[in-house]
């Protein structure tokens, strides 16, 4: 497509004329390369989202099986936050 009708496409408002080359053309260029970056970048925070999604669960899991170990109830409580570090330790 280069940068003829890239803009539109990048703002959502479908294809629209730029001329090849100019301000206008590079602007369009640059927007389309930060929006590669974007949606690398989103995707590599979904990675991470997944990633300590399973850390926490084998840790909470961890966390569970030592407290039932020494007897003590292992369900969560709600607390205020003031308490949160308290309760956890």
């Amino acid at each position: 497509m280069g940068t003829v009708g890239a803009l539109g496409y990048v703002l959502g408002m479908g294809k629209v004329q730029v001329p090849a080359g100019g301000l206008a053309g590079k602007l369009v260029d640059e927007l389309r390369l930060q929006e590669v970056e974007l949606c690398r970048a989103q995707a590599r925070r979904a990675e991470l989202m997944v990633e300590f999604s399973g850390v926490r669960r084998e840790l909470d899991r961890s966390r569970i099986t030592e407290r039932e170990a020494v007897g003590v109830d292992a369900r969560f409580r709600a607390v205020s936050s003031r308490r949160w570090r308290s309760v956890w330790r």
